[in-house]
């Protein structure tokens, strides 16, 4: 019996959310305080923690779904006619 090919796609099950790019923080003016510069920094740093959880998840989806996707797909090859 030939493989069956997966009736769905991984990449579906990603969110919006995580498939658009995290905006950069706008720098302040080159006159800007310490204290406005120090805000400036700490949002690019949530920024940038916000962007590698997306990444998070999207590795953690896709790798659930191609286990599910794998346990769901018959086996090819020579081998599960012989066990039968």
């Amino acid at each position: 019996m030939p493989p069956i090919p997966p009736a769905f796609s991984c990449a579906a099950l990603i969110p919006d959310g995580d498939r658009r790019p995290e905006p950069p923080t706008a720098l302040p003016p080159a006159d800007a305080t310490a204290g406005a510069l120090w805000i400036a920094l700490d949002d690019q740093t949530a920024r940038l923690d916000i962007a590698n959880g997306h990444i998070a998840d999207v590795v953690s989806i896709m790798d659930r779904c191609e286990t599910e996707r794998a346990k769901a797909t018959p086996a090819s090859g020579v081998w599960p006619w012989l066990r039968r």
